[in-house]
């Protein structure tokens, strides 16, 4: 069984579900079913259904999705704030998707890649086998914030940057 799926399957599962405009969740249910199970994920019809059922559509774009404890997570709150790094945006993306249900089997990796200007990653983080990887993720980017010009300073002009 993969654990990732293609950019091209993705942008058809995404094609398949906006296909003829909004769809409702009973047939965004059998779409996921259907994508899934045919690259080897059991999922019964209504588990499917009622992971579509927890996404919360205007028109063509999610908005919000709601928690298997009945929690309402508004998807422009924290992802589509400009005023908050990228970084930040990608960690809580992560964590709500975790806390909407997440994945089908217990998730015990993370990672945060994210490019700017330079030829190389402005932040590079990943936790492996660890019981709660996007928590130790929030944890390490944290850490790591506050210092993340410096490393650009120190890589791109060692004299410039202060001493570690």
């Amino acid at each position: 069984m993969r654990e990732r799926f293609t950019v091209v399957e993705l942008n058809a599962l995404r094609s398949d579900l906006l296909q003829g405009g909004l769809i409702d969740s009973r047939e965004a249910a059998e779409l996921l079913q259907v994508f899934l199970m045919g690259r080897g994920y059991g999922v019964s019809p209504q588990a499917a259904f009622d992971a579509a059922g927890r996404v919360e559509m205007s028109g063509s774009r999610a908005v919000a999705v709601q928690t298997e404890a009945g929690e309402r997570i508004t998807a422009d709150v924290v992802v589509l704030n400009p005023d908050l790094p990228l970084a930040r945006r990608l960690i809580e993306a992560l964590a709500a998707g975790e806390a909407a249900g997440g994945e089908f089997v217990p998730v015990i990796s993370a990672a945060l890649l994210v490019a700017h200007q330079e030829s190389f990653p402005y932040v590079d983080l990943r936790v492996d086998s660890h019981a709660s990887p996007i928590i130790e993720l929030d944890r390490l980017w944290r850490a790591y914030e506050p210092e993340a010009a410096l490393y650009v300073t120190r890589a791109n002009d060692p004299a410039a940057a202060p001493p570690p």
